[in-house]
């Protein structure tokens, strides 16, 4: 008999209406990095030599050097970091008509590539401690799929703004019930569970370059690979499935998804600066934390056994300050009209019209992350004086509020 635990650990917060917005409500201001001295001399390297194709010493230098930071046997660069999870769900054998397990509280882009595929997402609801999948939901469908005899859906986790998932619970049910695990670290590229990075805990993860990430190459992605046989066979599949014969001989569906030799140069400089980026953003973390005491705005702690790299700083109106009329949309506009840049947290992917009908299985928390949720502009070259101005701006909106004292601060 399989024991169904509960762990109710969310903080009390409202069950507000859904939010539908605008597409444009989804930008960040995240002060991209400018051009260094040293990262201009490796794309100057890259154009001087002429390899700035799919292929060449640059991309191969940058493949073994992110495996080398991030801890993996194996890496292949891609275009962007949902090719990456679209080869990293080919490759870990997922087909048309397969069941597999997803978080809801995460980018269209964990799930997109499912669709591609074929294959049939199960929602599941997320964990306020970290924003993954909830250990006990993804233990009830595991649990459900096992009673009925049927095969072990493959699972899918998230790490999200930075944070990693609770991985022991995780890994432990997926060893439990022989159910493979994948990993979407597009959001949380340095960040580490006990050591270990995001992304290199299970057979094959991914990752993100966009140039909203916290290093780019202004655009692109990469499979993480525990073995070099799944990072090749990525790579075959990234060059449309090509055969290693002189002409040109194609069996399989493939897909030109490499990233080229200039993108992998700038890669290789912005991987010396990860640290130093990590380091930033957790500094701006803790500046937030210090100007924003007071208000009532709750910051998701760092779990035990995480070093986050707070990708980007989120927060969570409180249950008072949301029956007081106070929304995260609310505050989203405040600073628009100031010129600042927010964005609002995941809406729930099993709410999106995209997936009406789908199967899903978790309470209420995903959808209060969303109805409470704001993450603020947080880049590395964030000064304290931009963000107390930040902080102004939600000040004198929360002041609107019909409420007098913020005793409630101490529930």
């Amino acid at each position: 008999m399989v024991e169904i635990r509960r762990n109710d650990r969310a903080p009390v917060l409202s069950s507000s209406p859904a939010i539908d917005l605008p597409v444009s409500a989804y930008k960040v201001h995240l002060s991209p990095p400018h051009l260094s001295g040293n990262e201009m001399d490796f794309v100057r390297e890259a154009m001087e030599s002429n390899w700035v194709a799919p292929v060449g010493p640059y991309l191969s230098t940058f493949e073994r050097e992110l495996a080398q930071v991030s801890g993996c046997a194996s890496t292949m660069a891609t275009v962007s970091g949902t090719a990456a999870l679209h080869l990293a769900y080919l490759i870990g054998g997922i087909k048309p008509g397969d069941e597999v397990v997803v978080p809801t509280f995460t980018y269209v882009a964990t799930v997109s590539p499912l669709l591609y595929i074929g294959a049939k997402p199960v929602f599941v609801g997320a964990s306020w401690t970290d924003y993954g999948i909830d250990a006990n939901a993804l233990e009830w469908v595991l649990y459900d799929r096992a009673r009925r005899n049927r095969r072990a859906p493959r699972v899918v986790v998230a790490h999200l703004y930075g944070m990693v998932s609770n991985m022991d619970d995780i890994l432990d049910l997926c060893r439990r019930y022989g159910a493979m695990l994948f990993e979407d670290a597009a959001e949380s590229l340095g960040a580490t569970y006990r050591g270990r990075y995001a992304g290199t805990m299970s057979r094959i993860g991914a990752t993100s370059f966009n140039g909203n990430k916290i290093i780019t190459t202004g655009g692109g992605g990469a499979v993480l690979a525990e073995s070099d046989s799944f990072a090749g066979e990525a790579r075959r599949l990234s060059a449309h499935a090509r055969k290693r014969v002189a002409w040109y001989e194609h069996g399989d569906v493939g897909y030109s998804y490499r990233m080229n030799g200039l993108a992998a140069a700038f890669g290789r400089a912005q991987l010396r600066v990860l640290d130093g980026r990590i380091a930033a953003r957790r500094k701006v973390f803790e500046t937030y934390r210090r100007l924003l005491a007071g208000l009532p705005l709750v910051l998701l702690e760092e779990p035990e056994n995480v070093h986050c790299t707070r990708w980007l700083t989120t927060v969570h109106l409180t249950r008072e300050a949301l029956n007081h009329g106070i929304t995260p949309l609310r505050l989203y506009n405040a600073l628009a009209e100031a010129g600042i840049e927010s964005r609002l947290l995941w809406k729930p992917l099993h709410t999106q019209p995209l997936f009406k009908g789908a199967e899903y299985w978790g309470d209420t928390a995903a959808q209060r992350m969303f109805d409470s949720g704001l993450a603020l502009p947080s880049g590395s070259n964030l000064t304290e004086e931009e963000q107390t101005a930040v902080r102004d701006v939600l000040a004198a909106e929360i002041a609107r509020a019909p409420y007098s004292s913020p005793q409630y601060l101490s529930e």
